[in-house]
């Protein structure tokens, strides 16, 4: 097997390992929000094409809502905007990097 034959298969049971990932995150999300979660439902149809009752609930739940999903979940504006402006959160460099 050649260098580039072999780099090509490598890069096929990369997206398959991705696309399969992907996949079962989607599954999870829609298991979860037929099971009731809020989060999870914005994420699928039928639920999310109508949001605002989803959000109406989240918000009755206070400023903080943890979603089944492990999610954190900020549901008023003053708070958002407080954590995106915290140096605190923000985004990790990832140890590897995709091609």
């Amino acid at each position: 097997m050649s260098g580039q034959q072999a780099r090509a298969d490598q890069h096929l049971f990369a997206e398959l390992g991705l696309r399969t990932r992907l996949f079962a995150q989607g599954a999870v999300a829609w298991l979860f929000g037929r099971g009731g979660d809020p989060f999870a439902r914005l994420l699928h149809s039928p639920w999310r094409d109508n949001p605002y009752p989803l959000y109406a609930g989240m918000r009755a739940q206070g400023p903080l809502v943890r979603s089944k999903l492990g999610l954190l979940i900020c549901t008023t504006h003053d708070l958002c905007d407080e954590v995106l402006r915290d140096r605190r959160f923000g985004v990790r460099k990832s140890v590897r990097v995709l091609r």
